[in-house]
Order: C-alpha cells, then sequence, then structure tokens
C-alpha cells in the first residue's frame, strides 16, 4: 500500500475501516496483540498522510510523558480516525450519502440561512 494523500477522504476512510476491522480481530487473536508496540505503530504511520503523523507525534510523545508507556494499538486507531474526522469533516458535504441529502449538506451547498428579525429565514447566499 502507498501513502495516502492529504485529502485523500475515501483512502483514509477505508484504511480506518481495516485498522478498525484489526482492533476487533485483535480482541480474540493474540497474535495480533503485537500492534501495541511502538515500532508496530510506526509502520502504520508511514501510510497516513504528513498532518496526520505529525499530529499523531505530538500526542504520542504527551501520552508517554504522562503515561510512562507508549498508547496501544486501541487508542491508536480511535484517535487518528477522531483526528481526521475533525480535520476532514467527514459528517458534512461532500461525503453525505448520496440518496440521504440532509440538511447540513444541503444548507452547506446553497449558504447558510440567516433568519431575519421576523423570524423569516432568508437565503444569504443570494
Amino acid at each position: 500500500m502507498t501513502k495516502i494523500g492529504a485529502r485523500d477522504h475515501q483512502g483514509l476512510r477505508k484504511f480506518f475501516d481495516f485498522l478498525s476491522s484489526i482492533e476487533t480481530a485483535r480482541q480474540m487473536i493474540q497474535g495480533l496483540n503485537i500492534l501495541n508496540d511502538y515500532f508496530e505503530n510506526q509502520k502504520l504511520l508511514t501510510k497516513l498522510p504528513d498532518w496526520l503523523i505529525s499530529w499523531w507525534n505530538r500526542k504520542a510523545n504527551k501520552y508517554l510523558r504522562d503515561e510512562k508507556t507508549y498508547p496501544n494499538f486501541k487508542t491508536f486507531v480511535s484517535s487518528i480516525t477522531a483526528e481526521a474526522d475533525l480535520q476532514l469533516g467527514w459528517n458534512t458535504f461532500p461525503l453525505c450519502p448520496p440518496m440521504l441529502i440532509t440538511m447540513t449538506c444541503y444548507m452547506t451547498k446553497i449558504g447558510s440561512l440567516n433568519i431575519e428579525g421576523g423570524g423569516r429565514a432568508t437565503d444569504s447566499g443570494r
């Protein structure tokens, strides 16, 4: 697998789904506990965009200072997934499901609505 691009939403989502699957399997397959090792985490990091690697290194160093141990695989997966969700805005347009256009997606597309004094909504994009 090659390095995932900085804005490759789909590539990151697939990789995180893969990591989540491994975390689920790790609970039942003892051999996968090797993923709790620092060096194994570093191998996985090489696939991620630089901005996420930098973020994780800062977080892992703080964790190491505070806890005196390197974060385990579960922490690694949940932390980088949450940060990517936050930075890439996976819960907003344009990554909304195509058949389920939510109000958030619609509003992102047309611009925000302003409520005037009388409670009437107007499109601020006009």
